[in-house]
């Protein structure tokens, strides 16, 4: 069966605490809200993170917030489960910490880790309750939105056994992450790069090598979002989003965010020049270093401690600025300080004075209208009442690019049309060789063995018709006519234009069949998950 886009949406928001609660009732009322009427109360299961004996409190302790919606009827063959990762709460510390350490700096697993968790019980129970012939119809879709899209992917990458996953305003996924969770993609790395440290990866390589290795999960994935929302603009190191696919909602003509990973130097610094000379470059070299201070930071941080950690640590420093210098081992500190201190000793005056800094902030808070752009609400309310562009990605890079489908199907049909047309043709012409020419021939012969024959009935007519005339005492005279009666076979004449023309069709008919064989192959790969489309090319 498989639920719309537009029903899981709906789907998704049911995870966050300001909206309804996920439960039978309400996925109940969404499913008739979409004009589903055929599952009932019975055929829906829900497994929720938070209700599950899976942690040693209630809930996650990483933030990690996931539910399950199994639909079953066997008579109606639906054998389906939705997996669902929420977003991040503000109310939840340990969404936020795990955003730094984990989405943005790849050295905390533990969001990933427990949805991996979660995902493996739920399999269990659901394993559990069907019968053997049915285990391997189990289709399993997944949806996440913005931090939820980023685990829910990762999950998607590591199990590889989800039909269909959408990433929505999603996060990227931190590959670092991956090569220390996903042991064949780690061992990928050491083969094709020779190491699988990460940081000795150039990022755009770090890329490519992800997209080859998870190439067969992609074609699964798509990535949902508003034109200009602020988080599908950072650049974050080590981070790429997977799949083939990505679909645009909202004002396409909105301008992308700023992106907080790129250095941009310009005229709005106080004391911007300062009489210096290379002033910008050294603004640049102090932004930059400023940025890697901070990801270090997170680093350290994240290697040593748990999400959990983190959080117990800064709930008891309370309100203290210092708290999370608290997390780290005397080793760190050190390292920090010295960090820190090289940092604002080279700053001179500081970001008063760095343009670099200055421009940043600028951008941003001229772009703070488009924040709002991120929320799940703003992305349903625009997916369903705005137009959709979908962007493909190119194959063997990481550029997506825009693909007009209507326009490529039917040139498609174009194309078929006219190899229906030259096969129509050949038809007819290899027809009127085989039956045409020799009927003609045989209508032909008749009217000539009948002029033949009367000529011969009648010779001494014919003969005077032809100017001869033969007296009684002539010594040689005719007795008689006789025609030659040798047409067949015809002459190779008469089929030779007929044979050539018949070739010519053929070769562009074994042309055409290549190029629109080729053409197919391409919009499969570019389409694979476009149910609709699929359904057209077969």
């Amino acid at each position: 069966m498989e639920f719309t886009p537009e029903l899981r949406n709906d789907l998704t928001k049911l995870q966050y605490e300001n909206g309804e609660v996920l439960s039978k009732e309400t996925v109940e009322g969404l499913l008739i809200d979409h004009e589903i009427n055929h599952i009932n109360s019975e055929d829906i299961y829900i497994y929720d993170s938070n209700n599950m004996d899976l942690f040693n409190k209630k809930g996650s302790s990483s933030g990690f917030d996931g539910a399950a919606i199994h639909v079953y009827n066997k008579e109606d063959n639906i054998n389906e489960i939705y997996y669902i990762a929420r977003g991040t709460e503000l109310s939840q510390l340990q969404d936020i910490i795990y955003n730094a350490i984990g989405v943005t700096a790849g050295a905390s697993n533990d969001q990933i880790l427990d949805a991996t968790r979660f995902y493996e019980n739920v399999e269990k129970e659901v394993s559990n309750k069907l019968p053997n012939e049915e285990k391997s119809t189990l289709e399993r879709f997944g949806d996440g939105h913005s931090l939820g899209g980023h685990v829910i992917i990762s999950l998607a990458l590591i199990n590889k056994e989800f039909t269909d996953v959408r990433g929505l305003n999603d996060a990227p996924v931190n590959l670092k992450q991956m090569a220390n969770i996903d042991a064949d993609f780690n061992d990928f790395l050491t083969f094709q790069a020779g190491t699988s440290d990460i940081e000795k990866i150039p990022n755009d390589q770090l890329e490519l090598f992800a997209r080859e290795f998870y190439a067969d999960q992609a074609q699964n994935i798509t990535h949902v979002r508003v034109k200009g929302e602020p988080l599908y603009a950072q650049l974050i190191p080590n981070t790429f989003y997977a799949g083939n696919k990505i679909q645009y909602v909202g004002d396409m003509g909105a301008p992308e965010f700023p992106n907080l990973f790129e250095s941009d130097t310009g005229k709005i610094g106080i004391f911007h020049n300062l009489l210096i000379p290379g002033k910008t470059i050294l603004d640049k070299f102090i932004y930059n270093q400023s940025l890697n201070l901070t990801m270090n930071y997170f680093g350290h941080v994240g290697e040593n401690n748990s999400v959990d950690d983190i959080n117990d640590k800064l709930v008891q420093s309370k309100n203290r600025a210092v708290g999370i210098y608290n997390v780290l081992t005397p080793n760190q500190r050190i390292r920090l300080g010295i960090g820190a201190g090289a940092t604002m000793l080279v700053g001179g005056v500081g970001a008063l004075s760095n343009s670099a800094f200055a421009n940043k902030a600028w951008d941003i808070y001229s772009a703070r209208g488009q924040f709002d752009l991120h929320s799940i609400s703003t992305l349903i309310e625009h997916y369903k009442t705005g137009e959709i562009t979908t962007y493909h990605l190119e194959p063997g890079t990481s550029t997506h690019i825009l693909v007009n489908q209507d326009v490529l199907f039917n040139a498609l049909q174009s194309l078929e049309t006219a190899l229906e047309d030259k096969r129509e043709a050949v038809q007819e012409l290899l027809s009127y060789r085989e039956w045409d020419v020799p009927e003609l021939a045989f209508e032909y012969r008749e009217k000539l063995n009948g002029i033949m024959s009367n000529k011969e009935a009648n010779w001494p007519a014919f003969l005077s018709e032809a100017g001869h005339s033969y007296g009684k005492n002539a010594i040689y005279k005719p007795t008689g006519v006789t025609f030659r009666r040798e047409f067949d076979p015809l002459d190779n004449q008469v089929n030779e234009n007929l044979d050539l023309m018949i070739e010519l069709y053929q070769q562009d008919i074994s042309e055409l069949e290549s190029i629109i064989d080729a053409y197919k192959e391409t919009m499969h790969v570019l389409f694979d998950t476009d149910i609709e489309l699929a359904a057209k090319l077969r």
